[in-house]
């Protein structure tokens, strides 16, 4: 594996820190980063590596609208639409728990669904692999469930990437953005979410021996009342003593512009610095 990339929704750099998240990661270097407020503006620009100006997808979708469908093509018009980028570069894909994926669609590698999916039968790429993965979409908003979809998250990224390897590893947790409202047992969500991200982690780094890997969030969230609001500034973490990126899309020229880079190097070994095409 060549890239591992950790989302999580609604987790700002204060929360991150108070609840001990950024402690799993000694050798992180940390900033808050400017990611438009809320989730699917956030996660858009991740996927398409353009501004929210760009691809047009406010916190209901497409320009205001709810239909996922719309809001997906949206996205793949764009080169840099990250699945369409890593297969160009001659790689593989794994997307596990985004938004923005449903319904599924054919990717080099595979994917399962996020929150917003109704069930595996649309939300699992190829489709033969729905029956491998537990569900991870639609959940009620109570404790254990939650804690349970984001186990799945892992469970199901290991699962398919055992079957079927990838270059490229982006999973997402939804499980604290949904918790977050609920002062009472939101710290036993983070509590298992640090778990999850620490089985990752390791799998991706330690097991698979991943060259880069990056953590991110979509938004922050600051208490309201009982309730909560969402802030523009979510969180980047990397091991990497230069300048971390300030822009969500960023990260998805961070794996781009990461894979090209390998891949002119894999060509300089076969063939001393031509490609087919020279």
């Amino acid at each position: 594996m060549l890239i591992l990339s950790i989302g999580v929704d609604g987790l700002g750099l204060p929360d991150a820190k108070k609840y001990g998240f950024t402690d799993l990661f000694p050798t992180f270097s940390w900033t808050e980063t400017y990611t438009y407020g809320y989730t699917l503006p956030g996660v858009a620009s991740f996927l398409s590596g353009q501004p929210r100006d760009q691809h047009e997808i406010g916190p209901h979708g497409f320009r205001g609208c709810k239909q996922t469908v719309p809001t997906r093509e949206a996205l793949r018009k764009w080169d840099t639409y990250l699945p369409t980028a890593v297969e160009n570069a001659g790689f593989r894909i794994g997307l596990g728990g985004l938004p923005l994926t449903f319904p599924a669609h054919p990717v080099n590698g595979w994917m399962y669904g996020s929150l917003l999916t109704p069930s595996n039968a649309v939300g699992v790429w190829p489709p033969e692999y729905a029956s491998k993965v537990e569900f991870t979409g639609m959940v009620a908003n109570e404790r254990d469930k939650i804690i349970e979809s984001d186990r799945h998250i892992t469970d199901n990224a290991i699962e398919l990437n055992t079957l079927a390897p990838v270059d490229v590893l982006c999973v997402y947790y939804s499980g604290w953005n949904r918790a977050y409202p609920n002062r009472e047992w939101r710290g036993d969500v983070m509590e298992a979410l640090k778990g999850e991200i620490r089985t990752i982690y390791n799998y991706g780094v330690e097991t698979l021996g991943a060259d880069l890997c990056f953590v991110w969030s979509d938004h922050g969230n600051k208490d309201q009342g009982e309730g909560s609001i969402h802030t523009k500034d979510g969180l980047f973490g990397m091991a990497d003593d230069g300048q971390l990126p300030q822009y969500i899309e960023q990260f998805n020229h961070l794996i781009i512009n990461h894979l090209r880079a390998k891949e002119e190097a894999i060509w300089d070994r076969i063939t001393r610095g031509k490609k087919p095409t020279d």
